[in-house]
């Protein structure tokens, strides 16, 4: 085989393994509606995890079931529910917010819940190289930059917002 094959193989059990995800939650939500929330535990020592596991399965099945993206992980839909409940909003509205403005997993961790700060690009040159930092940077004017190759300080982020 070849690593493109190999790796084929790989992205083929990585889709398997967020599917699962999906109905592990699901499958979960089932019994615990049948049996009743002390049925967790039971879950939990079958699927060898700790019980927060499970209720995190829960959880995300319950607020996705229906509107989930396709595009994304489970994680990243876990991500988004967990700073959802975080900021007290809709998860819904967090993750199409997220996904029009393309977040990746730290923007979703760093968003605030004024809606006006977006997150901001700012560029350095240094090591040869095109850096790039995209982050939310509202009170973050002074903070200091450092190359991720080489660890110098390279600048420092602008003042914004």
């Amino acid at each position: 085989m070849s690593l493109e094959e190999d790796l084929q193989c790989f992205t083929n059990t990585l889709e398997n393994y967020h599917d699962s995800k999906w109905e592990l939650g699901k499958e979960a939500t089932r019994i615990v509606g049948v049996y009743g929330k002390k049925s967790i535990g039971a879950i939990a020592s079958v699927a060898v995890v700790c019980s927060e596991t499970v209720r995190q399965w829960i959880k995300v099945w319950l607020a996705f079931k229906d509107d989930r993206s396709i595009e994304h992980p489970y994680s990243w839909h876990l991500a988004i529910y967990n700073r959802a409940k975080a900021l007290n909003i809709d998860p819904l509205v967090l993750m199409n917010l997220a996904i029009a403005e393309g977040w990746s997993f730290r923007e979703i961790g760093q968003y605030q819940q004024d809606l006006t700060i977006k997150p901001e690009t700012q560029s350095f040159i240094h090591c040869d190289s095109d850096i790039v930092i995209r982050a939310f940077l509202k009170d973050r004017g002074g903070q200091a930059v450092f190359c991720p190759f080489c660890k110098e300080k390279i600048g420092e982020f602008e003042t914004w917002g």
